[in-house]
């Protein structure tokens, strides 16, 4: 499933998994959220009105650049924007492309919007 992640004028894609987690952030789309920075530039992340349902999800500590993951202790969202070691308690969402951290390593939107890509 890809979301589009709408950042001001431009965007990028998140290539999520097939599990519970993804199917109940797509069925609450289109949704805007606001996008912080997190861990001095590390990770871009964002809360959804309520926690996601995550009761057919992967949970895996691991990350790479582009990773993106529900933390599960503060229930937001992050992508990670440079490799990390692992973080514990991260539930696997998906990934975005390396131009798309890229670009979100550049944004200074604050206000996104996602829909179905």
């Amino acid at each position: 499933m890809d979301v589009r992640m709408q950042l001001g004028s431009q965007h990028i894609v998140l290539h999520l998994e097939d599990s519970s987690a993804a199917q109940d952030l797509v069925s609450r789309l289109p949704l805007t959220v606001e996008l912080e920075d997190f861990g001095h530039g590390a990770e871009k992340i964002f809360y959804t009105p309520s926690k996601l349902d995550t009761s057919r999800v992967r949970r895996d500590d691991a990350t790479t650049t582009g990773t993106v993951a529900i933390f599960e202790p503060w229930g937001n969202i992050c992508i990670f924007l440079h490799p990390s070691r692992s973080a514990y308690g991260l539930i696997q969402l998906g990934l975005v492309s390396a131009e798309d951290v890229k670009v979100l390593r550049s944004v200074s939107a604050r206000e996104a919007t996602l829909s179905l890509a």
